[in-house]
């Protein structure tokens, strides 16, 4: 949704940091690889895998703009949710992103609340066009 507003080197810490998120509970669902293709779809380039542990990507890109920064947190959660099995993994790595970039936890809850209302639209839309 916002990888536009994001520079190449963010794009692909925020990549790297997907592809860790997904891979944390051990299962990548269709969803999940889904999702990771719209990122590359949406960057326009290939986006690059990054050498580097969660915590070293969240470190760096705490240093982006706080905008840069909210948009990354959404996407992330909306990455966690995606298989609609969020673990205690994903929790974690949510957890660390929020703490680095110095989200409160009403910032937290407002972005949650609203990529779980979303998700709750896309399944309606999904069952209202598949009605017969």
């Amino acid at each position: 949704m916002f990888l536009s507003l994001f520079t190449d080197r963010e794009r692909d810490l925020f990549y790297t940091l997907s592809l860790h998120l997904i891979e944390s509970d051990g299962i990548i669902t269709g969803e999940e690889k889904t999702m990771l293709e719209g990122f590359k779809l949406e960057s326009g380039r290939k986006l690059e895998r990054i050498h580097g542990t969660p915590n070293e990507i969240i470190s760096e890109l705490s240093l982006s703009s706080d905008k840069i920064k909210n948009c990354i947190l959404l996407e992330l959660i909306y990455v966690a949710l995606s298989d609609n099995n969020y673990t205690e993994n994903e929790r974690s790595i949510i957890s660390k992103v929020v703490s680095e970039f110095d989200i409160c936890d009403s910032k937290f809850r407002e972005i949650f609340d609203w990529v779980t209302n979303l998700k709750g639209m896309y399944s309606k839309i999904l069952e209202l066009v598949n009605v017969r």
